[in-house]
């Protein structure tokens, strides 16, 4: 039987449901992808999530220039 591989976006990537979403996500990677991100200003922990998940769409609330600054530098799936 094939599986439909579901295509995610989890809003508040950093915050606690956020990363609970992406355990779960991890435990079953046969069954979900991971095509946006979007946090409020944890971006040292956007930036690892960045890495394991490769995302099409990330999206930063962050509360400073240099937040989203540092995101600019990350190449997306394309």
């Amino acid at each position: 039987m094939e599986r439909n591989i579901k295509k995610v976006v989890i809003l508040g990537s950093t915050g606690s449901v956020g990363t609970q979403a992406l355990n779960i996500i991890r435990a079953f990677p046969d069954r979900f992808e991971v095509v946006g991100l979007c946090n409020g200003s944890n971006t040292s922990l956007l930036k690892r999530q960045i890495d394991e998940f490769n995302p099409s769409y990330i999206n930063t609330l962050g509360r400073s220039s240099q937040d989203t600054a540092v995101l600019l530098h990350y190449p997306l799936k394309k």
